[in-house]
């Protein structure tokens, strides 16, 4: 069953970050096929698990993020979190971060 709109609203308001898709250009030239990057963050879950803008998310808790409403999903959880992906520059690099619970 998927989450309402106005929960996945109230969860993306704790991550603390506008996240996009990325364009299938920016995933060819990264070798990647699936992931959602941080612009314009503001404090919240994801800044403060010392994840900065421009990051790209490709996987949470080893499964592979396609699209906002799965990152909101897989992050709708109690425990911790393992969020892998890559800077633009190519560098991979993974964080842990609180769940959210709703």
């Amino acid at each position: 069953m998927g989450i309402s709109t106005k929960t996945a609203e109230k969860i993306r308001t704790f991550i603390g970050s506008n996240i996009c898709e990325l364009s299938p250009e920016e995933k060819k030239n990264l070798g990647i096929r699936f992931g959602l990057k941080i612009i314009r963050p503001i404090p919240g879950m994801l800044i403060d698990s010392n994840l900065s803008e421009g990051f790209i998310v490709t996987k949470i808790d080893r499964e592979y993020v396609e699209s906002i409403e799965q990152m909101v999903q897989l992050l709708n959880k109690e425990q911790g979190v393992l969020i892998e992906g890559i800077y633009p520059d190519g560098t991979h690099d993974h964080y842990f971060s609180k769940g959210f619970q709703v």
